[in-house]
């Protein structure tokens, strides 16, 4: 069973029950889903142990945070040194944070200037192909040009990876001899992210990992690889994965309602509505030349469009403005009747309107006349101009679906405040269900996942869909003491509620002056945990302690826990941070 992939020497009180379950469910298959909820120190990266005794296909592993990858590196480092087994791993990882040339875009994300140098890297093998008398172009056997950086007019990395050939005047790519070498290599250990760009040979981290990960035993990817819908309905196509054979292991699962919600939510900000407009100008540019062939029936609906279309981008940044104008920071359900009434002023049929409006963003994508910050998996930048039409059509979608939300965000950026409207799909379980309902088998795992029934119906909205663990906390009682504030609640109703904020306030004041240490607060956003700020920096101050603030940035919390667990040594500082909701309670 599962103790031969198991690299440890015995096991930890009662892991066996959850190895044992782990298997049993794998085992079955049959569409089956486990929960467990198991403490810190019970060992549940070690159910991959179990996954992988149970079926031969393949473990994805769904995890939130692209630092929660290097535990599971870590889990398969030791099954390589401590059994017989030797796994294979790979992991999808953004583009932002593994592409060598990140730092030279300018004005531009890094999915927009990886898409432009892609099509130069093309160009520039069909101009060495129509230059030469040789009909393959292998970059690796050819002087390849060095460029100054950001100036660039292909991508030494992406032409590494691939081989151009030219049959009957056309020219087609494939997969590069050197790129495949790079993946078997990789087959021969255990690589971590931070070690990936050493070990790709100059050749493009992204399409080595891609590669590698269509043929591995495990794959780590983020949750929304497979829960949102910019690539839930392609990602097993993609990666050349039969669903039926593929086991899925939800790490921190706790969380994942809630970020499934966000996943599939739409917003509007103001840099959606310049990108739109751009795309609309480079739209009217083709109208009449021999690129766009269209009947004159055609060429009416996409001259209507466009009128339209000029009607209510003005009209969205002038709403957009007035609500960054007048509104705090902070959250606030939209008068929806009012944004469609100013919105539509003078428009008979809305349907009719987003239908024109539709017309035009199809022909958008259709001339690649894309700009914007979003890639789908086949590395196409989605158009800006298509994103605002699939917003208005939420809107209008919320006027009769219950789970959708509509909402207005106003956050600050340093000196500066932003503003985005939300349509936001408050119930998770469809989308969940799209994923799990057709695989093998699914195991989600959490050390504050209680209590399971609840988590249940909020993540799968229905009772006895999976089978439940909950193993004992290790933890004496006395060290887990709970307190709730009955009059307290983040809900976003009440949030702004004057009673209620003094209420939140008195509690974290309390906690941050009358506790002789370290004290950490956490937030069910970020906009309410900067209303809170003067509250935490003002308390933080009358009894000595250092606010230290979470960072949106990954990368730089390591740093600040670092220095708050310092501050504990001397005699303690205030944390505030944020924590999304697990689950459907409301209370701080």
């Amino acid at each position: 069973m599962y103790l031969d992939y198991l690299p440890y020497e015995s096991l930890r009180p009662h892991q066996d029950r959850m190895l044992d379950a782990v298997y049993d469910v794998v085992s079955r298959g049959n569409q089956g889903i486990l929960m467990i909820d198991a403490p810190t120190g019970t060992g549940k990266t070690s159910c991959i142990s179990a996954a992988l005794a149970a079926a031969p296909g393949k473990i994805v592993v769904a995890v939130r945070t692209v630092s929660q990858i290097d535990i599971y590196i870590d889990e398969i480092n030791r099954i390589w040194s401590k059994t017989r087994h030797k796994p294979e791993i790979a992991y999808m990882v953004g583009k932002q944070r593994i592409c060598p040339l990140e730092g030279e875009f300018r004005a531009e994300s890094v999915y927009a200037g990886c898409l432009r140098l892609r099509e130069w890297t093309k160009n520039y093998v069909s101009s060495k192909i129509g230059k030469g008398n040789a009909a393959i172009y292998d970059p690796h056997a050819d002087s390849i040009p060095e460029e100054e950086p950001g100036y660039r007019t292909f991508c030494p990395y992406y032409l590494r990876s691939r081989e151009g050939f030219e049959i009957n005047g056309s020219v087609h790519f494939r997969r590069s001899a050197r790129a495949l070498d790079v993946v078997e290599g990789l087959k021969k250990r255990v690589t971590a992210p931070s070690g990936l760009m050493d070990s790709c040979q100059g050749i493009c981290p992204y399409e080595i990992m891609s590669l590698y990960a269509k043929n591995s035993d495990i794959v780590i990817m983020n949750y929304s690889h497979l829960f949102s819908p910019d690539f839930q309905d392609i990602i097993f196509q993609w990666l050349e994965m039969d669903s039926e054979k593929v086991t899925l292991i939800i790490d921190e699962a706790h969380n994942l309602g809630d970020a499934v919600r966000a996943m599939n939510s739409r917003h509007l900000t103001q840099r959606m509505i310049d990108l739109a407009e751009t795309e609309v100008e480079k739209f009217e540019g083709t109208l009449g030349q021999a690129r766009l062939e269209e009947t004159r029936e055609e060429a009416s609906w996409r001259r209507e469009g466009i009128r339209i279309i000029r009607q209510l981008l003005p009209r969205l940044r002038r709403f957009l403005q007035s609500r960054l104008d007048r509104m705090p920071e902070g959250e606030a359900l939209m008068d929806a009747d009012l944004f469609r009434a100013f919105l539509y002023d003078g428009i008979d049929d809305i349907e009719d309107a987003l239908s024109y409006f539709s017309d035009v963003a199809v022909a958008v994508a259709d001339l690649n006349l894309a700009e914007g910050d979003r890639e789908n998996l086949q590395g196409d930048i989605q158009p800006s101009l298509a994103l605002v039409l699939l917003f208005l059509r939420d809107m209008e979608t919320a006027e009769t679906d219950i789970a959708l939300q509509r909402k207005i965000v106003v956050t600050g950026v340093g000196k500066r405040k932003l503003v985005r409207l939300e349509v936001n799909n408050i119930d998770p379980a469809a989308n969940i269900r799209r994923i799990t309902d057709n695989v093998n088998a699914t195991i989600m795992l959490s050390g504050t996942f209680s209590p399971l029934e609840a988590y249940e119906l909020y993540c799968l909205g229905e009772e006895g869909r999976a089978e439940k663990l909950s193993l004992p906390n290790p933890f004496p009682k006395e060290n887990r003491l709970l307190l709730v504030a009955k009059k307290a609640t983040t809900q976003l109703e009440q949030r702004e509620d004057m009673d209620n904020r003094e209420e939140i306030s008195g509690h974290i004041r309390s906690l941050i002056e009358c506790v002789p240490g370290n004290v950490a607060v956490f937030f069910t956003s970020y906009p309410m945990m900067n209303n809170y700020r003067d509250v935490c920096l003002s308390s933080s101050r009358k009894v000595g302690k250092k606010l230290c603030v979470e960072p949106r940035s990954a990368d730089q919390v390591p740093e600040l826990l670092d220095l708050f667990f310092s501050l504990g040594a001397r005699g303690g500082g205030s944390d505030r941070g944020v924590r999304w909701k697990a689950g459907r309670g409301d209370r701080l």
